[in-house]
Formats: C-alpha cells, sequence, structure tokens
C-alpha cells in the first residue's frame, strides 16, 4: 500500500507543481494589472468619457461653464492673455515652473510637499463628488490639489515633453479661471 500511495504522490506531484505555477504567475498579472491601472490617469482609464485629447500645448477643454454677463469680471476683460508659445514648440520644466509659481502667488499658497500618490488619491475623491461644480470650497480644494499635483509631478523629475506639455495645459486652463479660488 505505502508503494502505491508513493507511486501516486510521484505521479501527481508534476501536475501539482504545474498547478501551482499557473496559479502563481495569474496572481502575478493581476497585481501587475492592478498596478498599472492604478498608474492610468482618468483620461486614459476611460477615454469614452473623457473623449479625445486636445492637441499638446493647447489651451482646448479649458473653456468651463459659460458665465452669466453679471458674473464676469471686468478685470479679468482687461487683462492681455498670457503669451502662448507656437503648436510643435519644445515646453521646458521651467516653463511650467514659472507658471505654478505665479498660479500659487495668486491663490496664496505655498508649494506642498508631498508625494504624487497623495494628490492623485485627493483628485479622485473630489472627481468622485457630485456636487463638485456647484461648491466653491470643493472647487478651490481641487484647484489647489491640482497644483499640488503639478508641483510633486516636477519634482519628481524626468518628465517627457508630453507630460510637460500636459501639465503647462492644465495650469493654462487654471489660469483661465476668472477666480481660481
Amino acid at each position: 500500500i505505502m508503494d502505491r500511495l508513493e507511486d501516486l504522490q510521484a505521479r501527481l506531484q508534476a501536475p501539482a507543481a504545474k498547478l501551482k505555477q499557473r496559479r502563481m504567475d495569474r496572481a502575478k498579472r493581476e497585481v501587475e494589472k492592478s498596478e498599472e491601472a492604478a498608474d492610468l490617469s482618468l483620461q486614459d482609464k476611460y477615454p469614452e468619457i473623457f473623449g479625445p485629447e486636445p492637441p499638446l500645448g493647447s489651451a482646448a477643454g479649458c473653456e468651463g461653464p459659460p458665465a452669466d454677463s453679471e458674473t464676469r469680471g471686468t478685470d479679468r476683460e482687461q487683462e492681455e492673455p498670457p503669451a502662448k508659445k507656437p503648436k510643435g514648440s519644445i515646453v521646458s520644466v521651467n516653463d511650467v515652473q514659472v507658471l505654478l509659481v505665479s498660479l500659487l502667488a495668486r491663490i496664496g499658497k505655498e508649494d506642498e510637499r508631498q508625494p504624487l500618490s497623495t494628490f492623485r488619491r485627493k483628485l479622485t475623491n473630489l472627481a468622485t463628488l457630485p456636487d463638485l461644480p456647484e461648491s466653491p470650497e470643493l472647487c478651490r480644494d481641487a484647484v489647489e490639489t491640482m497644483l499640488g499635483a503639478v508641483g510633486a509631478a516636477l519634482r519628481s523629475g524626468d518628465l517627457g515633453q508630453e507630460a510637460l506639455a500636459t501639465l503647462l495645459s492644465t495650469l493654462r486652463c487654471i489660469e483661465t479661471l476668472e477666480s481660481p479660488v
């Protein structure tokens, strides 16, 4: 009987090892997928909702809801819009840094020294709130969090041209707001 059991164990050992290896490989793939999904932006995760991206360096998509004629600020209308670089030009870290510092000064905040993942979590949580567009406090928090995320991204270093152009475009969108705070 012992010989039979040992023989059976020996025959089942190889298929059991293969099954165990397949399960471990599947678990690794699932972990990698979840890590990749966590690193994707909302635009990459849900392209059907966000639609096609505007061209790099443009301020398209920054319009926001139309303002009533009563709420339009006369001060903002008299200011000249910032000079924009022609399409296809190279964006430098300095360009993004200068605009970030300008916006932080405009809202009276200093750059928060937190990791990018913290800002990503905050922005994701803010995006899920249905009353975000109607709440000035939540809008202010979203703008401050976005500025902090840009600062954290710049501190992380080694950003490609596309990432820098996207950050610059985002900051320009924030800059076009009548009252970012």
